[in-house]
């Protein structure tokens, strides 16, 4: 057990889990942002953490997994995003850009 609580110690310390997590959250933040301003985009529900519910046309979400973005997909046309703690902005920026060129 000393070896995994050293990990949780790590993460502990000086707050690393908080920034990792608001992180998480500021790129789902930062992707909802995007999204929402798109035609026929809208949010199935509240961004309260790092995942997004969102509806999607068919052609965007085609789009997405073409260009190698990996997210589940509903029947009804929802889509969930995860963002991480290591999620790049630029990554996020890369998705609504896809999406903007349609």
């Amino acid at each position: 057990m000393r070896f995994l609580s050293a990990q949780l110690d790590a993460w502990l310390e000086d707050g690393l889990w908080l920034r990792l997590a608001a992180h998480a959250n500021a790129m789902a933040d930062r992707l909802a942002a995007g999204l929402t301003l798109l035609p026929g985009v809208e949010l199935a529900h509240p961004v309260e953490a790092n995942e997004l519910f969102v509806r999607l046309p068919a052609a965007y979400a085609e789009a997405l997994e073409g260009a190698g973005y990996g997210f589940y997909r509903w029947d009804d046309g929802t889509a969930r995003f995860v963002t991480a703690f290591d999620t790049p902005a630029a990554a996020v920026d890369g998705l609504l850009g896809i999406l903007r060129s349609l």
